[in-house]
């Protein structure tokens, strides 16, 4: 038991490392159907969704990132 798990029960998924809490696979963006890492939400990628950090207008294999509609959040993509 321990103060931030006050019935001892304890969790045991596996946590994701810091590296890996806020990003999405590219895969599962050109798929069209990444899951956001921050609310859970499955999202349908879209056009508005995807974020590139240049003056090119991204696509699901050239997007830096997926912005989450549900939860105002952005994850980066990665290989």
């Amino acid at each position: 038991m321990t103060e931030d798990d006050p019935t001892g029960a304890g969790d045991d998924r596996p946590k994701p490392s810091p590296e890996d809490s806020n990003v999405v696979r590219r895969e599962a963006v050109v798929r069209g159907h990444p899951e956001c890492p921050l609310c859970g939400r499955q999202l349908a990628v879209t056009s508005e969704h995807l974020v590139a950090f240049s003056p090119e207008e991204p696509t699901p294999k050239t997007a830096d990132a997926v912005a989450c509609p549900v939860c105002d959040g952005v994850s980066f993509v990665v290989e």
